[in-house]
């Protein structure tokens, strides 16, 4: 655990590393909430001058009150309980389930990344259905609307008192629902929005 401090909506560079060695490069975005013109810019931005990135991932509120939503300019995957294509370059991945994210046109197209989504309430069994399968050891990367319940666990006062600065009370965030599904995908990376607050 590094720090606290206030959330930034506009997409952070990771690299996700992965068995092969290989790397997929991601953006991670928080609650987007209509403010899609600037976070599709910052995202175009970042792309430009540390790219390519292979996919920006836009975890907690996306729509706002225009549901209009342009084109992205890097493959973009939101949550949302209806699955498909919202816009050019953008997919919403679906209320829960499990998918293979490959690397962007123009590479090899040796890489990939596995997620795992939980967007809102409802039924987990897609996610308990790919868990189950033969051979499975874990996804590269969970996003969900919200935090896991017992993320507090072990975590030094001090950083309690961080998050509470951004008013996020860390006893009482995250749901059990959401708690399941990273005890059952055992991510690498587990990005969650809604809470207003960067908390590594």
């Amino acid at each position: 655990i590094s720090c606290a401090r206030q959330f930034s909506p506009y997409p952070q560079a990771r690299d996700c590393t992965l068995l092969q060695n290989t790397m997929v490069k991601i953006l991670v975005c928080g609650d987007v909430e209509g403010r899609y013109a600037e976070t599709f810019k910052r995202a175009a931005k970042l792309d430009k001058k540390a790219g390519p990135f292979d996919a920006l991932f836009c975890v907690g509120a996306f729509y706002g009150a225009d549901r209009s939503v342009p084109a992205a300019p890097i493959p973009t995957y939101i949550l949302d309980g209806e699955a498909g294509e919202v816009a050019e370059n953008v997919t919403a991945l679906g209320s829960c389930g499990a998918t293979t994210i490959e690397e962007r046109k123009g590479g090899a197209g040796a890489k990939h990344l596995s997620v795992a989504f939980v967007a809102d309430e409802g039924s987990i069994k897609p996610l308990e259905d790919a868990c189950a399968t033969a051979g499975f050891m874990g996804v590269d990367v969970l996003l969900s609307n919200d935090w896991p319940r017992g993320v507090d666990v072990g975590v030094a006062d001090a950083e309690v008192e961080k998050l509470a600065e951004c008013g996020v009370r860390i006893n009482a965030a995250g749901t059990d629902r959401i708690a399941e599904c990273a005890k059952m995908t055992r991510p690498r990376y587990h990005f969650a929005g809604t809470r207003n607050a960067f908390w590594a």
